[in-house]
């Protein structure tokens, strides 16, 4: 099976292999300074993904961008491109950018990640219901200029982004002071 599924890889990797083994004896990520997972080879995607991701960056917590993690399923092993979702779950919608289904676009976000994962690696039967589907290997990014915003193939989602009402600098949602202030314009009363 050819083509790739986009969103949250939760969605379509078997539940009893997401994470049934991370917290069990038989998988503890025991990382040591200077050392390693003790040679333990992780057996849930969980555990593969933090496996990788310390593996990559030394380090055990961050911000996740191309992480590429290895992935068997149904006796052949595919890559899984795993990156972080800006602010964690959330929608992201893409009003202007259809699948090669010909569906919009909108990644619902349930464990805080994006991820590419070809259609081979996926444990369900219709990954369309939960992402998007693309027939060559997708564009994805996190994160892009350093904001709350998500880009797929060349188009960006930025909705949680507004614009201030004082001086129309972009201002994530987070940070909103109130009444569409940003902190660019915020006068905090005085004491």
């Amino acid at each position: 099976m050819s083509g790739y599924y986009v969103g949250d890889p939760c969605y379509v990797i078997e539940d009893a292999r997401w994470s049934d083994i991370t917290f069990t004896k038989e998988y503890i990520p025991r990382i040591h300074t200077g050392g390693d997972f003790e040679g333990l080879e992780p057996k849930d995607f969980c555990s593969a993904l933090y496996h990788q991701f310390w593996l990559d960056t030394g380090k055990t917590e961050g911000r996740m961008e191309n992480i590429n993690v290895k992935w068997e399923q149904g006796g052949e092993t595919f890559t899984v491109e795993v990156h972080d979702s800006p602010g964690g779950d959330a929608t992201w919608e893409f009003p202007d950018l259809t699948d090669d289904l010909g569906r919009k676009v909108s990644l619902d976000v349930d464990a805080g990640l994006l991820a590419i994962v070809p259609l081979g690696a996926c444990a369900v039967t219709n990954p369309e219901y939960y992402g998007a589907i693309f027939n060559h290997y997708p564009d994805l990014e996190v994160w892009v200029d350093g904001e709350y915003r998500v880009e797929l193939n060349g188009v960006t989602n930025d909705d949680g982004c507004f614009e201030c009402e004082e001086c129309g600098d972009r201002v994530h949602m987070f940070d909103m002071m109130g009444d569409g202030v940003g902190p660019c314009c915020y006068e905090g009363e005085e004491e």
